[in-house]
């Protein structure tokens, strides 16, 4: 799990809990008030491991509003294109050389839905078998989730309906951009039906290669910013919350995360 910006505030658990002040920008040590972002640094990036490095841990307010102060100073498309650029980076990465492997992008009706169509449209740049879920539930989304299908078809990527979501029968990476910081008590059937293919796949996985590290994951998950599902201020996960392997968290590591409290 990383961010793609620098670490902003080294917070414990407790510390996390309690804090109910809404921060700015440069409320944060080590943050300036001048995003430097352009298009050419779209793919620059430092993922930062929690357990190798002091990570802000926020709540969804908090990181709610470090957006809407970087959107004052620049274009909103532009971070999320570089979050996106930089995901599918990290995801590249993480995968074994030489070994085949088909990329299944799941993108939800928000902005996290526009983080993934950017995510697929580098992997398809990067010349990965990548098949798109589109799940917009019949709503057009954001001028910024409008721009990144823009980008992604303008790659020569299509976008296929939710209700024809299948894995395929080899490796395959799963990317969750269904929704993100957005989390509901009740998920569409659309999502809980995919949801449930992936994590059954996943956990069948694991129980194959429990004591054997070496070997890859037939089913890997990689989610967007969070996990489905799961409430990212009180750790709280859903009935049919998607299971990751592995979380990418834009801005700060969230509360959520190190949460582990059950209805």
């Amino acid at each position: 799990m990383g961010g793609w910006a620098k670490p902003l505030l080294k917070l414990n658990k407790k510390q996390a809990t309690r804090q109910a002040a809404q921060y700015r920008l440069n409320d944060y040590p080590g943050m300036t008030t001048q995003i430097d972002l352009s298009s050419e640094k779209i793919t620059q990036a430092d993922w930062l491991t929690p357990s190798l490095h002091p990570l802000a841990c926020l709540n969804v307010a908090q990181v709610r509003d470090i957006e809407h102060t970087a959107f004052a100073q620049i274009d909103s498309f532009l971070l999320m294109h570089a979050a996106g650029a930089r995901a599918a980076q990290q995801i590249r990465q993480g995968q074994s050389a030489g070994q085949p492997t088909h990329y299944m992008v799941l993108a939800g009706p928000g902005n996290n839905g526009g983080d993934a169509f950017v995510v697929a449209s580098m992997l398809h740049q990067a010349h990965e078998s990548v098949v798109v879920y589109d799940f917009a539930m019949g709503k057009p989304g954001s001028p910024d989730r409008q721009q990144a299908l823009a980008l992604l078809q303008k790659s020569g990527l299509k976008t296929r309906p939710a209700a024809e979501f299948a894995l395929p029968q080899s490796h395959c990476v799963v990317v969750d951009g269904l929704l993100g910081l957005g989390a509901r008590p009740d998920l569409p059937p659309d999502m809980q039906r995919v949801i449930g293919l992936v994590n059954q796949a996943n956990q069948k996985t694991r129980v194959q290669h429990k004591g054997s590290p070496h070997l890859a994951h037939p089913v890997h998950v990689v989610a967007l910013d969070c996990p489905t599902g799961l409430n990212c201020d009180t750790g709280i996960a859903t009935p049919g919350t998607l299971q990751a392997n592995l979380t990418l968290s834009f801005i700060a590591a969230k509360q959520g995360f190190f949460c582990n409290q059950r209805a």
